[in-house]
């Protein structure tokens, strides 16, 4: 994962209130299924594979899913 994309993920997993979080993951035009995983992951602390089962897709999916929604985040913070 290049150093925009680990940036972006510290970044969300440090934000201090759940309002920044929306304002940042709003404006990422995720489309659903990718704002399903960011929100579990970042809100709820679940890992992928929890996700995968939760949601019904594979493992490597939701890793797919989870990098797809960071590229698009990365822009924005």
């Amino acid at each position: 994962m290049d150093a925009k994309l680990l940036e972006a993920r510290r970044k969300l997993e440090d934000i201090p209130s759940k309002a920044e979080y929306y304002t940042i993951v709003n404006r990422a035009k995720l489309t659903d299924v990718e704002r399903q995983v960011v929100d579990m992951k970042y809100l709820n602390g679940k890992s992928l594979i929890f996700i995968g089962e939760e949601i019904g897709y594979s493992e490597n999916t939701v890793k797919k899913l989870h990098h797809n929604a960071l590229r698009k985040l990365a822009k924005l913070i």
